[in-house]
């Protein structure tokens, strides 16, 4: 018969285990910037894209060549889809933001493109003051958007 003292070391070794695979599994999310559910709120609002009045989701802008799509990388999300030129997205405010803090945005832009056009895309970030009015603004370099291909589709 198994001691119990044996079964509490069993016991308590895999209950310690376990806490080490979860710590490790929100260390690695936290290093790639991916969201740690139930440790790192949505800061995003309306970041499922709720539909809204017309095509935009609500509290969202941009032109009014885009609308809301259950079409993802990833299964059962929501993504945006941005036809002709010049195109934009807007979120809405993401508040409170405190000094010191870090942030992480992700995201993905694919074109469909057969013709091999070049599909640029550009990020740009406003820092705002607590009324609202622009402190700073930052854009990233303009990034070439990869092509989806239903056959052979990017690693998510």
């Amino acid at each position: 018969m198994v001691s119990r003292r044996l079964l509490l070391a069993a016991i308590g070794s895999s209950l310690l285990l376990g806490l080490l695979g979860i710590f490790l599994y929100a260390q690695s999310r936290v290093a790639r910037c991916a969201a740690v559910p139930l440790l790192a709120p949505e800061l995003l609002p309306n970041a499922d894209l709720r539909a809204g009045a017309g095509k935009l989701p609500a509290g969202w802008g941009g032109t009014a060549t885009i609308s809301a799509t259950t079409f993802t990388v990833l299964p059962g999300g929501r993504s945006l889809q941005l036809l002709g030129i010049a195109s934009y997205a807007q979120s809405p405010d993401v508040r409170p933001v405190r000094a010191g803090q870090t942030y992480c945005f992700v995201a993905q832009a694919l074109t469909d493109s057969p013709a091999g056009s070049p599909t640029r895309v550009q990020l740009e970030f406003q820092w705002l003051d607590g009324a609202g009015a622009l402190v700073q603004s930052e854009r990233t370099v303009w990034q070439d958007v990869a092509l989806w291909r239903p056959d052979a589709p990017p690693a998510g």
